[in-house]
């Protein structure tokens, strides 16, 4: 709930027209235009604290939607050490999956997109379970060597915090029959 004003400036806009009505509607009962100077100074004094709340309190959301960024990015450039800094897997198998992955192909571009995060703060550490659909441009090396396309796939993966920061402990696996059937040329 408090994520929730942390997050967004509607809640505080809401307030702010809340203490407003609230004073306007004492003004015309009480007839004392301080109630109205008063109504706008809590208009905007709420918009104010929430302006700045909203952009200095950085969320678990916020900070696991950055790492799933920046995991993305690095796949893009194919850094394999900055890959293995936001995973803390129990199993190498789906980490030696993506170093295939990239050294069969030439990554131009990867997004990820339409992420849905659930928190469980109650677990000691805390942990999260994302999903999202990866978007992937490349031009392959391997088994298609020179074919330039795009596809995208859905993803989940289960993060642990650790510290300040969230580290991936189980991935989903990608159905490459799936994912193949989004494949897609790229037109330049």
């Amino acid at each position: 709930m408090l994520e929730l004003f942390a997050e967004s400036l509607f809640p505080w806009i809401a307030i702010a027209i809340l203490l407003n009505t609230t004073c306007v509607g004492l003004y015309f009962w009480k007839k004392k235009a301080i109630l109205l100077v008063a109504g706008a100074v809590l208009f905007f004094g709420a918009i104010g604290v929430g302006w700045k709340v909203t952009t200095s309190v950085v969320t678990d959301r916020e900070v696991i939607i950055q790492t799933l960024h920046d995991g993305a990015k690095a796949v893009e450039g194919g850094d394999i050490d900055q890959i293995r800094s936001f995973i803390v897997l129990e199993s190498q198998g789906p980490l030696d999956a993506v170093e295939r992955h990239i050294a069969n192909a030439e990554v131009s571009l990867v997004e990820v997109r339409d992420i849905e995060i659930e928190i469980n703060d109650l677990m000691s550490p805390p942990e999260a379970h994302a999903e999202f659909r990866v978007f992937v441009e490349m031009v392959g090396t391997g088994e298609v060597t020179g074919a330039n396309y795009r596809l995208n796939f859905p993803f989940s993966l289960e993060l642990r915090k650790e510290g300040e920061r969230w580290l991936v402990f189980e991935c989903s696996e990608v159905d490459m029959q799936e994912a193949i059937k989004t494949m897609r040329p790229v037109m330049e």
